[in-house]
C-alpha cells in the first residue's frame, strides 16, 4: 500500500507539472520568456542610425528609407554618389515614437543636434531625413 500512495503522488507531481509546462509553448502572440526575443524598436532605431553614420557607403544607402532612395534617385544612384561615413563620435541623446509608429532621434554630432525621423518598412525602421551628407 506505502508503495502504491507514493506511487501515485508522483504521478499526481508529474501530471501538475507537465500542466504547467504546457502553456510554455512558441506561441508568438504571448510574452513568455520561451518566446522569441527580439531587440527593442529603440536599439533597433540605434543600429541604423550607427549604418547610417559609420559603416561604409552600402550600409549607409541600406539604411534610408525608399523614399529617401528615391530622393537620391534610387539605390545605385545613392551607391554611386559621395554619400560617405562622416562621423564616427556621435550620441543618440533621445529616441521617441510617434502615434503612427515612426522614430524621431535626436543625435548630436560635432556638438550640434540632428533631427532624425525614421519610418517602417518591412518591419525594420529606415532613415527618411536628413538625407546623407554628401549626397
Amino acid at each position: 500500500m506505502l508503495v502504491r500512495a507514493r506511487y501515485v503522488r508522483w504521478l499526481a507531481a508529474a501530471v501538475v507539472a507537465a500542466s504547467a509546462l504546457a502553456g510554455c509553448g512558441d506561441d508568438s502572440s504571448s510574452n513568455t520568456p520561451y518566446a522569441k526575443r527580439t531587440i527593442s524598436d529603440e536599439q533597433q532605431v540605434q543600429l541604423v542610425i550607427a549604418d547610417f553614420y559609420g559603416a561604409g557607403r552600402t550600409k549607409i544607402c541600406d539604411s534610408l528609407s525608399s523614399g529617401a532612395l528615391e530622393a537620391l534617385g534610387g539605390h545605385s544612384a545613392c551607391l554611386q554618389s559621395k554619400a560617405k561615413p562622416v562621423a564616427t563620435d556621435y550620441n543618440v541623446q533621445s529616441v521617441r515614437f510617434d502615434d503612427t509608429g515612426d522614430a524621431i532621434a535626436v543625435v548630436r554630432v560635432a556638438g550640434k543636434p540632428v533631427q532624425f525621423t525614421l519610418v517602417r518598412e518591412d518591419g525594420d525602421y529606415k532613415v527618411s531625413k536628413p538625407l546623407p551628407p554628401g549626397s
